[in-house]
C-alpha cells in the first residue's frame, strides 16, 4: 500500500511512525499535482531510502530542503538555493517536517 503501519491490540488500531505523517503529506501534495495513485507507489518505493530516519536527521536544521520529482520520475532532496527551473514537481519538506518535529 501506499502508507506502512503497524496494528496495536485486538481493536486494531493503526501506529503511525513520523515518517508515516511525513509520507501522508508528500501524498496529499502530489495529489494536488494531479499524479495518479500508482505512480505515487512507484514514487514511494524510490524515496524510502531518501525519507529515512537516519536521511532526515542529517538535513541541515536551518536550510529550506525540497523534493524535487523530474518528468522522467527522478526523485532528489536538494536545498532551496539549488532548484532547478524546469518544471518539475517541487514538494517543500522543510515545511512538511517542521510540522511533525517542532
Amino acid at each position: 500500500g501506499l502508507v506502512d503501519f503497524t496494528r496495536n491490540g485486538e481493536k486494531g488500531w493503526r501506529t503511525f511512525t513520523i515518517e508515516n505523517l511525513i509520507w501522508l503529506d508528500i501524498i496529499k501534495e502530489l495529489r494536488t499535482f494531479g499524479v495518479q495513485l500508482g505512480k505515487i507507489l512507484q514514487i514511494k518505493n524510490k524515496t524510502q531510502k531518501l525519507l529515512s530516519k537516519d536521511n532526515l536527521k542529517n538535513l541541515k536544521p536551518l536550510s529550506d530542503y525540497y523534493m524535487v520529482i523530474s518528468i522522467g520520475f527522478n526523485i532528489s532532496i536538494i536545498e532551496k538555493q539549488y532548484l532547478p527551473v524546469d518544471s518539475s514537481i517541487r514538494i517543500n519538506l522543510t515545511n512538511i517536517i517542521s510540522k511533525y518535529t517542532s
